[in-house]
């Protein structure tokens, strides 16, 4: 994750992307998109999408063969963001925020990328709390509301029991990480600022 693995494709005024978008704030972002099947499903629904990662076969992967329709930029979430100066109505990193260096820098950068009444979407957070979780880097609830304070958390359970439901995920009481909670609950799996 220390270097660059490939080309990075700044973004201009009179580039591609901003020309698919009227100018405006391009739709919908990801952080570390892997080959791209979060894309794919927005892309399919018309949505104009970004994807970035680290991994320039990934990228390729994905505009080739998974979600031509996005497109993507390679560069490392811990060097400098060519992506730094756009908004997005969404910004998304599911599965990989646990593994990224520098997390409070990241997440400030996520939270920044967002356009106004836009939503980050952060997923699959490791619990430090829970015995017997997800491998890898984690932390505990209180410190997941440090890095996302104005975040609504939920439990992985939560959605996975809504989405076999055919339902909405039930709204968390509370703060936005209930004191009930922490420390209780598995992977926290989504933030979105309550603006």
């Amino acid at each position: 994750m220390s270097r660059i693995a490939g080309a990075i494709r700044p973004i201009s005024p009179g580039s591609r992307w901003s020309r698919r978008t009227g100018g405006s704030p391009i739709p919908r972002s990801s952080l570390a998109c892997g080959i791209g099947h979060y894309l794919r499903e927005l892309t399919a629904r018309g949505v104009a999408c970004i994807g970035a990662d680290v991994v320039f076969s990934k990228c390729w992967l994905a505009k080739h063969w998974v979600a031509p329709a996005a497109d993507y930029v390679v560069f490392d979430a811990a060097a400098q963001w060519p992506v730094a100066a756009q908004r997005f109505d969404l910004v998304a990193c599911h599965d990989a925020f646990y593994f990224l260096p520098d997390q409070p820098r990241i997440a400030g950068l996520l939270r920044e990328a967002v356009a106004p009444g836009g939503v980050l979407a952060v997923s699959h957070l490791h619990n430090a709390a829970v015995a017997g979780g997800a491998m890898g880097p984690a932390r505990d609830g209180a410190e997941w509301a440090t890095l996302f304070p104005d975040a609504t958390v939920y439990d992985e359970r939560e959605l996975r029991r809504a989405l076999l439901a055919g339902m909405h995920p039930p709204r968390p009481d509370g703060p936005t990480i209930p004191r009930s909670r922490r420390g209780r609950s598995s992977s926290p799996a989504a933030m979105r600022p309550d603006r």
